[in-house]
């Protein structure tokens, strides 16, 4: 005769769950720690320092380029600014009057 099946072939109720988990236990009825994730593959060990190398030497290129881009323009601005402000200076000389300030109501010519 045997034991009667419910129709989802499961004896007990306990038994419809699927259970993975494994508990290891020595002789003397101690239980054993899992041991913590190991090393990475060697593989993925050189993929990521290659990831980190990569985007460092594009951070440190950004960077040099950025610099050099300053170090090409700041001269050329300089001079344009030094260029504006003796060209102004020449045309308040020209015109026979003076910057001065007025007070409150502003710059007078």
């Amino acid at each position: 005769m045997g034991l009667k099946t419910s129709r989802d072939g499961a004896t007990f109720w306990a038994m419809n769950e699927d259970d993975t988990r494994i508990i290891d236990m020595t002789l003397d009825g101690e239980f054993v720690t899992p041991s913590g994730p190991g090393k990475p593959p060697i593989g993925a060990r050189v993929m990521l320092w290659t990831i980190i190398a990569i985007v460092l030497a594009v951070s440190l290129s950004i960077i040099a380029l950025t610099l050099w881009f300053v170090a090409m323009i700041l001269p050329v601005l300089l001079v344009m600014g030094a260029a504006g402000y003796l060209l102004m200076r020449y045309q308040v000389w020209r015109s026979g009057q003076g910057v001065r300030w007025r007070g409150p109501g502003g710059w007078r010519r």
